[in-house]
């Protein structure tokens, strides 16, 4: 997932092709039980919110990032009034639009990896929610699909015609539209793309493969 994620547009292709045979060779033996699925909606939402957060919180702390070329921070001690004035910048909108002076943090060439380290897990952080948002979603399409296959589940000896659609797929249809409201609401383009790209060849790959899982009719 890492690598479709990072994978620039003429490759994603094929590295979607492997993750989904992945998918399914995994989730076959043994299949996914209901408690590999999130159940509670409001998880989504909050995974959403992790990860725009992450990334708001990630880019902004690296915007204070200065190295500075003393071998320690001697810029409190000799500028102690310009110090305090730059950091309550950061509370008082009105002195930040009327001073163009960036705010800065020094940082020495010791402290500058664990800035680097604390930015870095942020990052981390923010990725991790998003894969987690990419995997739901095929998760939950793989567990709806083997259930609507399965004969123990959904035995398709009929006793009379049925015309209405399977409940599993319906369930599944309602799930999927109220997975993509959440994403869209919070989400950009990119993100969005990344999760919803590939969902259609996930079904399809799974109902091909799995066919032999429907009883004889």
């Amino acid at each position: 997932m890492k690598q479709v994620w990072a994978a620039e547009e003429s490759s994603a292709a094929e590295l979607l092709s492997k993750e989904i045979e992945a998918l399914i060779e995994q989730t076959n033996a043994p299949p996914l039980e209901m408690n590999d699925i999130i159940q509670d909606r409001d998880i989504i939402s909050s995974l959403c919110l992790l990860y725009t957060s992450m990334k708001w919180l990630s880019a902004r702390i690296s915007s204070l990032r200065y190295i500075t070329t003393h071998d320690t921070d001697s810029s409190r001690q000799a500028q102690p009034r310009q110090a305090k004035r730059r950091w309550t910048l950061m509370n008082d909108h009105g002195k930040a639009a009327s001073d163009q002076n960036p705010v800065h943090l020094p940082l020495t060439q010791e402290t500058v990896q664990t800035f680097d380290n604390i930015v870095s897990s942020y990052r981390d952080l923010a990725t991790t929610a998003l894969l987690t948002l990419h995997a739901e979603v095929r998760t939950r399409i793989v567990h709806s699909l083997h259930n609507a296959l399965s004969p123990s589940i959904a035995p398709y000896l009929l006793d009379q015609e049925v015309r209405e659609p399977d409940p599993q797929i319906l369930s599944l249809n309602l799930e999927l539209v109220l997975f993509d409201d959440t994403i869209v609401r919070y989400l950009r383009d990119k993100e969005v793309a990344f999760i919803r790209t590939g969902l259609g060849l996930l079904i399809n790959n799974y109902l091909v493969s799995n066919a032999r899982l429907a009883s004889p009719m």
